[in-house]
């Protein structure tokens, strides 16, 4: 049986030259678009290319990356789009793009360094949420937000090298609710919306290590301060300072008088 060698070389360059490769000169190329935006790659005149793999290589400074990609036979680009390190399609992972009809829909990027997830920014409805990572994905910052408000933020102290978190504040935007935590248990939490008229603001400590239990502060400027023994103070301001009355357990007037800020 005779095979026809043009047909063979055909079938084996799908396999030796499996991508087609690209240039800056000959194509309009958006491979870096952001979460949420198209990502798209067109002839010099705007036309779609057709159905395929596809590769383009590039220098960032002195550091030599490349573009991995299918496009469907809509035009579209679809399903994952990888930026490596060097221009083999094995080489070290940067970024990946989980692409849906030519739109962004998820962006990983990786530690270059310990080669982990590093960050990941993805849509969920019509909320755009960003996350980051130490080694064995341990989340030390989260932000939330929609149409460009931000809703939801989580952050901690973050050393770049040690796989651990230490302090954290999380802030719920929509609840008006802050909380600090220290090694996971809440040690603070401030809450400045759906309260009492009267009220701007209460700040309750749970952490061994403080005295104060919570602190209240109400429209007319007026702060009441609650210690864990059961007494308080309240604090009137006044001209150059405030007006104070400290009240034992039981709630008795034990001392009460003006405290003036002082410059020195």
């Amino acid at each position: 049986m005779k095979i026809n060698t043009t047909i063979l070389c055909l079938i084996l360059s799908q396999f030796v030259f499996g991508q087609t490769e690209l240039s800056k000169e000959k194509h309009i190329i958006n491979l870096d678009a952001k979460i949420g935006e198209r990502i798209f790659v067109t002839d010099s005149i705007g036309n779609t290319l057709n159905n395929g793999e596809y590769l383009f290589k590039f220098f960032e400074g002195r550091v030599k990356l490349s573009f991995w990609f299918s496009i469907e036979d809509s035009g579209e680009i679809n399903g994952d789009v990888k930026l490596n390190i060097g221009d083999k399609i094995d080489s070290q992972l940067l970024e990946l793009y989980k692409v849906k009809k030519g739109i962004v829909k998820k962006i990983e990027q990786f530690d270059q360094k310990r080669k982990f997830l590093d960050t990941e920014i993805f849509i969920s409805g019509d909320t755009v949420i960003e996350r980051n990572y130490k080694l064995n994905k341990l989340l030390y910052y989260e932000n939330k937000g929609i149409k460009g408000n931000e809703i939801y933020k989580y952050s901690c102290v973050n050393y770049y090298e040690e796989d651990y978190i230490d302090k954290c504040t999380k802030t719920d935007f929509i609840k008006g609710i802050v909380e600090e935590t220290l090694k996971g248990n809440v040690i603070s939490r401030t809450k400045t919306k759906n309260l009492p008229s009267n009220i701007l603001k209460i700040v309750e400590n749970f952490g061994t290590e403080e005295s104060v239990k919570k602190i209240i502060v109400y429209t007319d400027k007026v702060i009441k301060t609650t210690y864990k023994n059961g007494s308080y103070k309240t604090e009137t301001p006044i001209k150059g300072g405030v007006f104070e009355k400290v009240y034992n357990n039981k709630g008795v007037l034990i001392e009460s008088g003006e405290v003036y800020d002082i410059d020195f």
